[in-house]
């Protein structure tokens, strides 16, 4: 008996340090690595690499990715909300550069096979679909998707609103 409890308690052991192993590992990798990763991302939201992009995620980009890329006026903002022609409002975080290198861990941190290109916050991902429309993905779910505009041409259009 003592064998088996003995056993038994190595084993809870070994599950525990796994277990810590991993929380060390996701912290590292989310608030060390990540940051490191996509360092410079404020000097890249004007340049974006579109055919280096649609290499990466393997569908075609809409040309006017580029164009909303280097002219919209909000881009370099964070924490802000656009207001819909509707009046929806969609809370901004801050966007993501459109390079390669930053869509990559992008895709990773928020697990979307799409193009992300702006944060919610900690709440999920704006993401650019293979359509050319613009989408909601919250945090968690790759699946569910809320459609936020048609285009991007459409979301350079929103009106600019206070803090989120």
């Amino acid at each position: 008996m003592d064998v088996v409890l003995s056993f038994l308690g190595q084993a809870l052991c070994a599950v525990i340090v796994l277990v810590l192993l991993f929380a060390l590992w996701t912290i590292l990798r989310y608030s060390i690595i990540s940051p490191w990763i996509t360092r410079g991302s404020l000097a890249a939201l004007g340049r974006p690499d579109r055919e280096g992009t649609e290499r990466l995620v393997g569908f075609p980009l809409p040309i006017e990715a580029g164009d909303f890329y280097r002219s919209a006026p909000f881009l370099q903002r964070f924490e802000f909300v656009l207001i819909a022609p509707s009046g929806q409002r969609w809370e901004i975080g801050g966007f993501y550069p459109l390079t390669p290198r930053h869509v990559r861990e992008n895709r990773k941190v928020h697990g979307t096979r799409n193009v992300p290109i702006a944060s919610v916050q900690g709440k999920g991902v704006y993401v650019l679909l293979p359509d050319g429309a613009v989408a909601h993905q919250p945090l968690g779910s790759s699946s569910q998707l809320t459609m936020v505009c048609r285009s991007l041409r459409e979301l350079a259009q929103f009106n600019i609103g206070g803090g989120a």
